[in-house]
């Protein structure tokens, strides 16, 4: 709708509303304000789709990406429907494919999808895609309504996406579109922290790298660790990632994990994998100790699942507790050691019998550590 004014012979003067206040005006507003704030864009890369019964992308993911965002914004009209199937099959191809902007040796790097919609949308794969995503390459699905009170399929696609309950929200004017969007821009920005000292290790055997942990926060859920060591080369530059532990442990079976604790006297193996269901009575008995609980059986076993990497206590709200999770928790304010082959001296010096290296002659470490 939209008021016009005119004076008293008929001319017109001015008028407030409609093309001005439509829905796709305040987006493109948000937008372009979001795109030239350098608080928001200095740690991120943008890039955007425009979506309908179709969708491509008109900016790609880059560092210049906020730029051409905002000179290409004003050239988008409405039309069409709200078909998410083809706007989440265009984003995974586009992740999947040669252009994509995950750079495979930067584990630290996150990626996000924020999907904004003014409708209802049918979600025939639109939710596996983000499930897919998001488990497969750790892409996050943010979703917001903007002058819609939503309906199932917004929770249905957050929670798919990883970021329910942070999102859906939904936003009934400008003003709050542009607050929502930024707190998640500022949520994406600072979504893999690091509390801890890098670790160089040099002049040790395969040696000459950097150890990094970092950690992705995350409201009102388990944090998620990373170790990465990279590789330093000769100029002292950092070169490419050789492992990640977190993800090693991620493809590492909850069954097939070795978890051994002391448990004198309380009737449990002393094996080397004795944190089990197999042991529930005697871990009950430890881990409540002096708490004045008497569990369950069904809280002891869901501990245990939970500690060995199964998702126990349903965090994704998926209905699914058999399911796994991610198993390395943030390294928070910790000092990274590393712990290599045995490398110490050994001395059979009389004269230094109060040394560390008589120690370790007299216990025979020599044959230790020859044999690892």
């Amino acid at each position: 709708h939209a008021i016009k004014k005119f004076d008293s012979n008929g001319t017109y003067i001015s008028s407030i509303g409609g093309a001005g206040f439509t829905r796709l005006a305040d987006a493109k507003k948000v937008i372009k304000k979001l795109v030239s704030s350098a608080d928001l864009t200095k740690g991120a890369n943008f890039g955007l789709m425009k979506w309908h019964s179709s969708a491509r992308m008109l900016v790609r993911i880059n560092s210049a990406g906020a730029s051409n965002i905002y000179n290409t914004i004003d050239s988008l009209n409405a039309s069409g429907g709200t078909n998410l199937d083809n706007a989440m099959r265009t984003a995974q191809r586009y992740f999947s494919g040669s252009s994509s902007p995950i750079n495979p040796n930067a584990s630290c790097q996150k990626n996000f999808l924020i999907v904004i919609s003014d409708g209802y949308w049918y979600d025939s794969v639109a939710s596996r895609i983000a499930e897919n995503l998001y488990k497969t390459k750790g892409i996050q699905t943010f979703v917001i309504g903007f002058h819609t009170g939503g309906n199932s399929n917004y929770t249905k696609l957050a929670k798919a996406g990883g970021t329910y309950p942070d999102s859906p929200l939904y936003s009934s004017n400008w003003q709050h579109l542009y607050e929502t969007l930024s707190s998640y821009i500022r949520q994406a920005i600072s979504s893999s922290l690091t509390f801890t000292v890098p670790v160089v290790m040099p002049g040790i055997s395969s040696s000459d790298h950097l150890f990094q942990s970092t950690f992705t926060y995350k409201k009102n859920h388990q944090w998620k660790g990373k170790l990465t060591k990279y590789k330093l080369q000769a100029d002292g530059s950092l070169g490419s990632s050789v492992w990640e532990a977190g993800k090693l442990l991620d493809n590492k079976s909850e069954s097939s994990r070795q978890i051994w604790t002391i448990a004198n006297n309380m009737g449990i193996s002393t094996s080397l994998n004795n944190f089990t269901t197999t042991n529930l009575s005697g871990l009950k008995t430890l881990i409540w100790e002096n708490s004045g609980k008497n569990p369950t059986d069904t809280e002891g076993t869901d501990l245990i699942n939970f500690v060995r990497g199964l998702d126990a206590y349903d965090e994704d709200a998926d209905s699914n507790t058999t399911e796994k999770r991610w198993k390395l928790g943030d390294i928070y304010h910790s000092r990274l050691t590393v712990v290599g082959a045995p490398n110490a001296d050994t001395t059979n010096d009389v004269n230094r019998t109060d040394t560390e290296a008589y120690y370790r002659y007299q216990k025979n470490y020599a044959n230790f550590k020859g044999g690892n």
